[in-house]
């Protein structure tokens, strides 16, 4: 079974006015500085970020990405990016199928709910990437008392080349139209996925003053490491390039950072209708993690869940 975490996904400080991603080329770079914590006594929230491969030890010796705020994003949570955290990469593939179709049990709860609640009464859809509206879905169901729903989607020879779109529900069980994009794909006859989604209570949003253009779309992506877990120091980039780019550091997004903490969570806000191309990467080597094929919607959130690939 594949768990999908979400951390804290759109909670931005920002407005519309610097943050709308309109597809127009613009890049999310921002301006940090790298320096040495030779003392390790660093004030901030940050993570050690210490030389992949250098065993996991930490000693201080790491880059401590200081942005230009004077916030410390560096050194102080004791966080490792050393050893073999992204040693699998460049030894992965994905093997290919001769199965037409799958079976793909989703279960889906709500974000913020302890022990998880099941969303309930919930529609989703099976939809072919090339179908952006989801206008023709593969197939179609409403999540039982569990959460639980169970789609058939046809496979080509790399798995299943689509998303999932999310949407309706009834109070409670009512959830902020999402959609659910994955790599690596569904390869096997059967598979089980488990996603955390949000609902119109959970609006961090407003309460931070942020504004988000109805007319566009949320990107929010988990980066996973070789063994699973959430992937520190993980950067994601998209074609075409967009702006607005956040990181999340415990529950403390910022557009300042550079990569993730311990979270795995980035994302983009206000980003115009449309297909792009999602990737994740280690900052320190840019080697590639995943990449794959996203569609963002007009009042959705396009949630992607990226584990090794290559």
């Amino acid at each position: 079974m594949t768990t999908h975490t979400l951390a804290c996904l759109v909670a931005l400080a920002c407005t519309a006015a610097s943050c709308n991603n309109g597809g127009n080329g613009a890049d999310a770079s921002v301006a940090t500085d790298a320096m040495t914590d030779a003392q390790g006594t660093d004030a901030g929230i940050g993570m050690d970020v210490s030389v992949v491969g250098d065993g996991g030890t930490d000693a201080d010796a790491g880059m401590d990405v200081v942005t230009d705020t004077g916030v410390d994003i560096g050194t102080d949570t004791g966080v490792d990016i050393g050893g073999n955290a992204y040693g699998c990469l460049g030894d992965v593939s994905t093997p290919a199928t001769t199965l037409t179709m799958a079976a793909v049990t989703l279960n889906l709860v709500a974000y913020g709910t302890s022990p998880p609640a099941p969303l309930v009464g919930v529609t989703v859809k099976a939809c072919a990437v090339t179908d952006p509206s989801c206008a023709t879905p593969e197939s179609m169901g409403t999540t039982d008392p569990h959460g639980a729903v169970t789609l058939s989607v046809a496979l080509g020879t790399m798995g299943f080349a689509g998303y999932f779109d999310v949407s309706g529900g009834t109070g409670a069980n009512t959830v902020t139209p999402a959609l659910l994009f994955s790599a690596p794909p569904v390869t096997q006859a059967m598979a089980t996925e488990t996603w955390t989604l949000v609902t119109p209570s959970f609006q961090p949003l407003a309460a931070i003053g942020a504004t988000l253009d109805p007319t566009h779309g949320t990107i929010t992506a988990v980066a996973n490491e070789c063994a699973g877990q959430l992937a520190v120091g993980a950067s994601f980039s998209t074609r075409p390039p967009l702006a607005s780019g956040y990181y999340v550091f415990g529950m403390f997004p910022t557009l300042t950072a550079m990569a993730t903490g311990a979270s795995g969570t980035g994302g983009f806000i206000n980003v115009a209708a449309g297909s792009y191309v999602l990737s994740a990467a280690v900052m320190r080597t840019s080697a590639r993690i995943a990449t794959v094929s996203v569609v963002v919607r007009g009042g959705a959130i396009t949630q992607v869940s990226l584990a090794p690939t290559s």
